[in-house]
Formats: structure tokens, C-alpha cells, sequence
């Protein structure tokens, strides 16, 4: 938790010389999951850190069609596009569930 913190505070303290692009990029997936993965490879071992990073990889599908749904209507929808961008990351990960059990 305290290095999630320190990264977490490090970014936004940068954020205006990073801009705003690049601080999002920085603080999003890739920073947190390698957190888990770390934490979850010291505690439990490599089996740990492989089912976090397969679990993150299949439940980014449902996080893509939120934000390109969010991108695609926000402008027209208002905050009825966070509505509707929920309803499609539940509609993919449904999909990708299904998709998974085969």
C-alpha cells in the first residue's frame, strides 16, 4: 500500500510537467498491476502473479468498451454515456466470460 501511495503521489505531483496524456498512461494498468503481480508473486509464488496479470489481460476487454464507449458519447449522451458505457463493459465481460468457459 505504501509504494501503490508513493507512485500514486509521484505521478500527480508530475503530472503537470508529464501533462495530462502521460500521467493518465502512467497511472493506470500497468502501475497497479505490477504492484499486485509483485505482491502477489512475494506472498504466494509465480502461479500468484501469472493468474493476476491473465485475470487483469481478460478484464481489460470490458475496461477498453467502457472508455470507447465513454469517448464515443460523451459529447451527445452527457452523463448518460457512463450509463451506457457500463451497461458495454458488463455486456464484454459477459462475452469474454462465456468466451473463457469454452
Amino acid at each position: 500500500m505504501l509504494l501503490a501511495t508513493i507512485l500514486v503521489l509521484a505521478i500527480t505531483g508530475s503530472a503537470a510537467a508529464l501533462g495530462p496524456r502521460l500521467s493518465g498512461l502512467l497511472a493506470t494498468i500497468p502501475l497497479y498491476a505490477s504492484i499486485l503481480a509483485g505482491f502477489g508473486f512475494q506472498l504466494v509464488g509465480p502461479a500468484a502473479a501469472i493468474r493476476v496479470w491473465r485475470g487483469l489481460l481478460f478484464g481489460l476487454f470490458g475496461f477498453g468498451a467502457f472508455y470507447l464507449v465513454i469517448a464515443a458519447s460523451l459529447e451527445w449522451l452527457g452523463l448518460w454515456a457512463f450509463a451506457a458505457a457500463l451497461g458495454a463493459a458488463i455486456l464484454m465481460q459477459a462475452i469474454t466470460l462465456r468466451s473463457l468457459r469454452r
